[in-house]
């Protein structure tokens, strides 16, 4: 099977002078395969053979970012869920619940405390319209960018182990989030440029949340898109400044301490002068070290503390450089 395919990739650059767009749709779904096959070079031949010559994109800086931009493009292949899930929500961490189930339990703003399955009791801010949700059911996980969106700002050239990566994405927390049914659905495949949050007051996190997955990915965002963007992020009380996830900080070793002298059997001490009290020292705030992710934090033995709500423990926001939502507001993120 692998050799008719390869023959027909040969007979259609020989003979009708290059691969059609179904062909390369199929050559991109097969890379991978090819590679292990032994092709090496199907990567090479698939830039020379099916992507059309681009632009150089430019950047623009926005939020602290450089965010590029590019007129949308799909590369000449249509775009397809498929592409990016085939098999659906995955188990990333094999802890049994899956990406859906992990981002619900994540941004729940009330859990049941006698609830430990992956899909829990409890309610949910829908925090695009302020809808406050009683049930999973009625929650969606939204791909902050769509996938079709993905798909014309450069996800078009990606492997599908990369697509598939971003589709259950728990790195960035900005990727996925758990709204109303209602309001990703009225969403869709929009930009922003095409579809705003109906609260205002959501405007500025989600031009931010928006802005950081496609630097992050490595994503492009067109004129219309950029502007958009721009006026959501007026509405933001302070100028926006977003933190992408770095490698893990080494954590910041503690003062070391000046050893106190002995006096040995011969020496003789120096007597303290008494004509004026020695002023204490000022103590000094001990640096907080402030981790990449709660991943990060758990890699460097943080220790988890109790919420003050539901039954998870998790980690201080404060000590997390991009932390998640903070589904019950009490101060803790990624509870478990």
């Amino acid at each position: 099977m692998l050799a008719l395919f390869l023959a027909a990739v040969w007979f259609a650059i020989t003979i009708d002078g290059g691969p059609t767009a179904e062909l390369c749709t199929q050559l991109d779904t097969a890379r991978e395969n090819l590679k292990q096959a032994g092709w090496q070079g199907v990567d090479v031949f698939y830039e020379a053979n099916c992507v059309p010559e681009q632009t150089t994109p430019t950047t623009t800086d926005i939020a602290g970012l450089q965010l590029k931009t590019a007129p949308e493009s799909d590369g000449g292949l249509s775009y397809g869920r498929w592409m990016y899930e085939q098999s659906g929500w995955d188990d990333i961490d094999d802890d049994g619940c899956n990406t859906r189930e992990e981002v619900l339990v994540a941004e729940a703003s009330t859990l049941a405390d006698d609830d430990d399955s992956c899909v829990p009791d409890g309610t949910w801010l829908s925090w695009y319209d302020g809808e406050t949700v009683d049930s999973a059911r009625g929650v969606d996980i939204d791909h902050m960018v769509p996938l079709a969106e993905v798909h014309e700002s450069g996800g078009w050239r990606w492997s599908y182990p990369r697509r598939y990566a971003y589709a259950n994405d728990l790195t960035l927390p900005q990727t996925l989030t758990a709204v109303s049914a209602s309001s990703n659905r009225s969403k869709g495949a929009r930009d922003p440029a095409e579809w705003k949050p109906p609260l205002d007051s959501a405007w500025c996190q989600y031009a931010q949340d928006w802005i950081a997955v496609k630097v992050f990915w490595g994503l492009s965002a067109d004129d219309a898109e950029v502007t958009a963007l721009r006026t959501m992020l007026e509405e933001c009380d302070e100028t926006p400044r977003i933190v992408l996830p770095t490698p893990t900080p080494t954590p910041t070793p503690a003062a070391t301490p000046t050893p106190t002298p002995t006096l040995s059997s011969t020496a003789t001490p120096t007597p303290t002068p008494t004509s004026a009290a020695t002023p204490a020292p000022t103590p000094t705030a001990t640096p907080i070290t402030v981790y990449a992710s709660c991943d990060a934090a758990e890699a460097a033995g943080v220790a988890r503390v109790q919420g003050s709500k539901g039954k998870g423990r998790g980690f201080p926001i404060e000590i997390i450089a991009n932390p998640p939502r903070d589904g019950d507001r009490d101060g803790i993120v990624c509870e478990i």
